[in-house]
C-alpha cells in the first residue's frame, strides 16, 4: 500500500466512528501533512476532543497531551514540575517535561481564550518556532505536529489576534443532525480506539517532504489573486503569514486527492483558513465557491434558500402554518432534487460539500413534513 493510500485508509477509518464529521477529519489530517494548527468551534459535547483523539490513535508512536484551561492554569501543568533534585544537585534549572505539552506530537487544548498570559505567550513560539522560551531556562525543542484547540467563541481581545492568528484551519462543528446518525449515535458503540488503519510517525515526515514537492499553477495563483481583491472588497483582511500557510496548504490538498500539483478545486479548503470570525465564514465561503467550486456554490445557494424558508415558518398553532409549511415541503423537495441531479452530473472529483448541503435540507424537509403530519393527525377522527 503506497503512503497516499495509507493516509486515505486512515481517513476512511476516522470517517467511519465520527458521524458527520467529513470536513472536520480532512481538516485535521491536513493540519497534519502542512504543519499547521486547528481550532475548533462549537458548544460542548460535539466530539471536538474525540477527533483529536480519535487522529492520534491512528498514529503510531505519537505522544498525545490534553489539557482543559482555565485563567488559573500554570505552566507546570503544561510543560512539567521543575527538576528541583537537579537544581539542588547540579545548578540546572529545567522541567521535568514528560507526559507534558513539551513533548507531545499531537496536542488538544480545550477552552483555549480562558488561559491567562503566562500560558498564552508560551504558545507563540510553540506554535510557530516549535520552541518552548521560558524564564531562566534554555529554549527547548517540542516535537509538536499539530496543535488542536477548541472553543465555544473567538477571541474578542486584541491582545489575543496573535496567537489566533497561528490557527490557520478552523472548524464549526454542530450536534449530529440526520436521523438515522443519529440512531447511530445513540444506539452503536462509537470506539475510536478501534484502530483499522494507521500511519507512523516517519510516515507523517515522508508525507511533509512529498507535499513539498507539489507545484503550483500560474490558474490557481492567478485564481488566488482574484480572490484576495474580492475578500479585501467585502472587508475581509487576511495576513501575509496566513497567505503563505495557505500556499502550503493547497500543497497538502492536492497530495491528499493524490494530484501531483495543485489545482482549482482544491482551493475549497481555502474556506477553513480565510476567517478569523465566524460571521465572515459565509462570506468567505461564497466568495471562495465562486472562484474554485460552481457546485458548491449552488448547493451553499440552495441550503440558503432552505434555512430562509424554516426561518419564516409561523408558529405551529398558527391558522396558517399547515399551507405555509405545505409550501415550504414542496420547495425544499424541488430544490433537493435539483441540487441532487447537480451532484449527479457534476464532475467535480470532490462533493462531499455538496453532499453535506444536501443532508441540511433533507434534515429542514424531514422536520417540517413531521410537525406538519403532527398538526393533521390532531384532525383525524378516532372511535
Amino acid at each position: 500500500m503506497s503512503l497516499h493510500d495509507q493516509f486515505l485508509a486512515v481517513r476512511d477509518d476516522l470517517r467511519s466512528c465520527l458521524l458527520e464529521r467529513e470536513s472536520a477529519i480532512d481538516n485535521a489530517l491536513l493540519a497534519l501533512l502542512s504543519g499547521e494548527h486547528m481550532l475548533i468551534l462549537g458548544p460542548p459535547g460535539v466530539a471536538k476532543s474525540m477527533l483529536v483523539r480519535a487522529v492520534t490513535a491512528r498514529i503510531d508512536g505519537a505522544c498525545y497531551f490534553e489539557k482543559l484551561l482555565t485563567p488559573f492554569t500554570v505552566p507546570e501543568e503544561l510543560y512539567g514540575p521543575v527538576d528541583l533534585v537537579g537544581y539542588a544537585d547540579r545548578g540546572e534549572y529545567k522541567r521535568i517535561g514528560t507526559g507534558s505539552l513539551a513533548t507531545a506530537h499531537l496536542a488538544f487544548l480545550d477552552e483555549i481564550w480562558k488561559a491567562n498570559s503566562a500560558i498564552l505567550n508560551t504558545l507563540l513560539t510553540i506554535s510557530n518556532e516549535r520552541l518552548l522560551h521560558e524564564v531562566g531556562m534554555p529554549p527547548q525543542h517540542v516535537p509538536l505536529l499539530s496543535l488542536f484547540a477548541a472553543s465555544n467563541e473567538t477571541p474578542q481581545d486584541a491582545s489575543l489576534r496573535a496567537l489566533d492568528d497561528r490557527f490557520l484551519l478552523r472548524e464549526i462543528v454542530d450536534y449530529v443532525q440526520e436521523d438515522t446518525n443519529f440512531f447511530a449515535l445513540v444506539t452503536a458503540p462509537l470506539d475510536i480506539t478501534a484502530v483499522q488503519a494507521q500511519v507512523t510517525l516517519a510516515d507523517i515526515q515522508q508525507a511533509q517532504q512529498e507535499v513539498r514537492q507539489i507545484k503550483g499553477t500560474p490558474e490557481v495563483l492567478q485564481a488566488l489573486l482574484t480572490l484576495r481583491q474580492h475578500l479585501s472588497s467585502e472587508g475581509i483582511v487576511v495576513s501575509d503569514r496566513k497567505w503563505r500557510q495557505c500556499g502550503t496548504l493547497l500543497k497538502a490538498r492536492a497530495w491528499l486527492d493524490g494530484l501531483p500539483e495543485m489545482d482549482i478545486e482544491g482551493m475549497t479548503c481555502l474556506v477553513h483558513a480565510l476567517w478569523s470570525d465566524p460571521k465572515e465564514r459565509k462570506t468567505v465561503e461564497r466568495l471562495v465557491y465562486e472562484v474554485a467550486a460552481p457546485l458548491y456554490l449552488q448547493a451553499l445557494a440552495i441550503e440558503d434558500q432552505a434555512a430562509e424558508l424554516i426561518a419564516h415558518l409561523p408558529k405551529e398553532d398558527d391558522a396558517r402554518y399547515n399551507d405555509v409549511a405545505e409550501n415550504c415541503l414542496m420547495q425544499t423537495r424541488d430544490a433537493f432534487l435539483l441540487l441532487s441531479r447537480e451532484v449527479q452530473a457534476s464532475n467535480a472529483r470532490d462533493k462531499t460539500r455538496a453532499h453535506a448541503s444536501l443532508a441540511k435540507v433533507k434534515v429542514c424537509h424531514e422536520r417540517v413534513k413531521g410537525t406538519l403530519f403532527k398538526n393533521v393527525s390532531r384532525l383525524s377522527l378516532s372511535v
